[in-house]
């Protein structure tokens, strides 16, 4: 993730804020239960495919 945020050294939860709802998006934006679920289904995903370059990675060894 901070490939496509620039190198950024944004802690993972701006990261995936960012991610979810755009640049500059803060945990203060989020209003509905439906804002805090969005980030974590985000997440999840981005999780899969992190662990999905990995299983390619270790694969090509």
């Amino acid at each position: 993730m901070s490939d496509r945020h620039c190198g950024s050294s944004l802690a993972i939860w701006s990261l995936v804020l960012a991610e979810t709802f755009g640049e500059g998006a803060t945990e203060d934006s989020l209003a509905s239960d439906d804002d805090h679920t969005q980030p974590i289904a985000n997440r999840c995903r981005l999780l899969r495919e992190f662990l999905g370059q990995q299983v390619s990675i270790a694969d090509q060894c």
